[in-house]
């Protein structure tokens, strides 16, 4: 096993005297009231609505609590976050995964949760979330949206896929059903069409396949009218979702200049591999000032989820395992990683560095490690207000960005 270096320091955690804590769903939202001067904990159901939780909020002033603890769920959390924060109170954000780490209760309950919160914020130093500011909501909302349409039309697709297998037509195996040509072999399947005239009249693809794709057409010719049918309104609601989603992305690039990000998005944009829907996905989970919420860019990327999250145990590592982080962010920002690394026959140090570490690891652990170094550089180049510069660039100059990230 690996021996890693130990920390010699210890930062302690602020110790208070009342503390609240919050458990949230989508109806009640559970406020625990904890004092060390007390033995009983009072507890107090409050209904999720506008009113009660301005009322929360004075009911919490008036006890006195010092540090507010509340526990993310969804977006049921923000109603009550905004109200506490409107009130001036210190009120912080947990993930309901952490809680769960450090103490187990036995018989979960929404009560028992809440005291565990007060409790928790008493003693300890909490790892707290980041709040989603007002520009944060706003791309959170168009681009989630958007995702979610986006999983709808997978859904229609797989149905499409798997109607057609029943029949022995594997065409999915060859051509991308959601491409120009699928969707011109699916509405020749849905006409009745031969084989022969679907490939004259809808493959663009290359001709080399066309021998497999003839193959893959299977029974086609024998397939019954009601599944022709329904294989037809599955293509016009692939059509409308495909619509939906052009339709989606125009209005969230549009938000870069509604929301006056131009100049960091440009910035960003000048790394190799990123596009203006992922620079967007950046601002939008981790905040426009990201730089400044996270004192690091290791601190960055580990709650990206871009890093490994070892466990480590008299000074080796006992245990490799992988960081969660922000799956809004993190599955597209691989995403787009692996798409560049893959496709582009350009040479740039960053596909170099993939091919070099490729050779050596998996391919998983090298598209993380490829996507890690990636936003390293995105955390410097915002810091520093300049674009991305390569090794070459870099020769002769002085301290820049690339060069202050690797300090």
């Amino acid at each position: 096993m690996r021996k890693v270096r130990r920390n010699s320091t210890k930062a302690l955690g602020q110790l208070f005297e009342k503390t609240t804590g919050c458990d949230v769903d989508k109806e009640v939202v559970v406020v625990a009231n904890f004092s060390r001067g007390s033995k009983e904990i009072h507890t107090t159901e409050y209904r999720q609505n506008y009113f009660t939780a301005k009322k929360a909020a004075q009911d919490i002033l008036k006890f006195g609590s010092e540090l507010v603890i509340l526990e993310s769920t969804a977006n049921y959390h923000m109603l009550f976050h905004d109200a506490f924060k409107a009130a001036g109170l210190n009120v912080k954000i947990i993930n309901p995964l952490t809680v769960k780490a450090l103490l187990r209760v036995e018989g979960k309950n929404d009560k028992a949760d809440a005291i565990t919160l007060a409790q928790l914020a008493a003693s300890f130093s909490l790892r707290t979330s980041n709040m989603p500011d007002r520009i944060q909501r706003e791309i959170r909302l168009h681009l989630r949206i958007l995702d979610k349409v986006k999983r709808n039309r997978t859904q229609l697709i797989n149905r499409v896929q798997s109607t057609l297998a029943a029949y022995g037509v594997t065409i999915y195996n060859i051509v991308k059903m959601n491409s120009v040509s699928g969707l011109g072999v699916l509405e020749g399947i849905c006409r009745g069409m031969s084989s022969h005239e679907i490939i004259e009249l809808f493959w663009k693809g290359n001709d080399k396949k066309v021998p497999e794709l003839r193959e893959n057409f299977g029974r086609v010719d024998e397939l019954p009218d009601y599944v022709k049918l329904e294989l037809q309104q599955t293509l016009d609601g692939i059509h409308l979702f495909n619509d939906e989603i052009a339709s989606r992305e125009r209005n969230a690039e549009s938000l870069i200049e509604k929301l006056g990000l131009i100049e960091v998005v440009n910035i960003i944009l000048s790394a190799p591999g990123v596009t203006p829907l992922l620079s967007l996905r950046i601002i939008g989970e981790m905040g426009v000032d990201f730089t400044e919420r996270y004192s690091s860019a290791e601190k960055f990327v580990n709650a990206i989820g871009v890093c490994p999250a070892n466990q480590v145990s008299g000074g080796k590592v006992v245990k490799k395992t992988a960081n969660h982080g922000n799956k809004h962010l993190k599955v597209h920002l691989l995403n787009s990683v692996k798409g560049y690394c893959v496709s582009t026959k350009r040479e740039h140090e960053l596909k170099s560095f993939y091919d070099a570490l490729r050779k050596r690891s998996t391919f998983k652990k090298a598209v993380s490690a490829t996507a890690r170094k990636l936003m390293i550089a995105i955390y410097a180049m915002v810091k520093y207000n300049q674009p991305y510069l390569t090794k070459a660039q870099l020769r002769g100059e002085p301290a820049t960005a690339v060069k202050a990230a690797k300090a």
